[in-house]
């Protein structure tokens, strides 16, 4: 929803591209990457470089149809943007608690990448594992607490409200236990990041 608004004028350079537009070096540049990028998500699960891909893409049609339509189309097709954007509300300010839970991600990221050992382990809920897997610069596995995955980690990432006990409603900010009891497992808290925890699993 966030790049809908973009989609008109991107539209209007598609149909105006310049003349052997296949032979530009951006053009291939940006096939590269996006094959690089795609390659990324399959392996490491992050998904910022497909993301930065598609923004450039859609700026550089935006480019072409700025410099090659006509101009009441340009109008109509920024007009179409700025309608977008009215009902998409994409350019919103985000709530503080996103740019908290932002902080805390990037903040556990580097965490593990400088305290972390390299062959260690590490699992981490979805809501996360994509940022981790990018600032950590290694693979994050897909960590499921109420099944018997956890057996093959060394540490995990959870979200604290998903830990029983931890949050009750009159103490959001509570802090959780050192031992924790995640499923058939035992861990040690290692560190907390706003609403993420590090935990180390116990061998069973």
């Amino acid at each position: 929803p966030q790049l809908l608004p973009a989609l008109p004028l991107a539209a209007l350079g598609a149909m105006h591209s310049p003349k052997r537009w296949r032979r530009r070096r951006s053009v291939r540049f940006l096939v590269i990457w996006g094959i690089l990028a795609v390659l990324a998500l399959a392996t490491t699960g992050a998904i910022e470089p497909l993301w930065l891909a598609l923004c450039v893409t859609l700026g550089l049609l935006g480019q072409w149809a700025l410099e090659n339509a006509a101009k009441p189309r340009i109008a109509v097709a920024a007009a179409a943007c700025a309608l977008l954007v009215a009902l998409t509300g994409s350019f919103e300010p985000k709530p503080a608690s996103f740019e908290v839970d932002r902080w805390a991600a990037r903040e556990a990221g580097k965490f593990i990448r400088r305290n972390i050992p390299s062959d260690a382990r590490i699992g981490s809920v979805d809501g996360v594992r994509a940022r981790l897997t990018y600032y950590t610069r290694r693979p994050i596995a897909q960590a499921m607490p109420e099944t018997s995955t956890l057996s093959d980690l060394d540490y995990v990432v959870l979200a604290r409200r998903d830990i029983d006990g931890v949050v009750s409603s009159d103490q959001p900010d509570s802090r959780p236990p050192r031992e924790l009891e995640i499923g058939k497992h035992r861990a040690q808290v290692v560190a907390e990041f706003g609403s993420w925890i590090l935990a180390r699993i116990e061998p069973s």
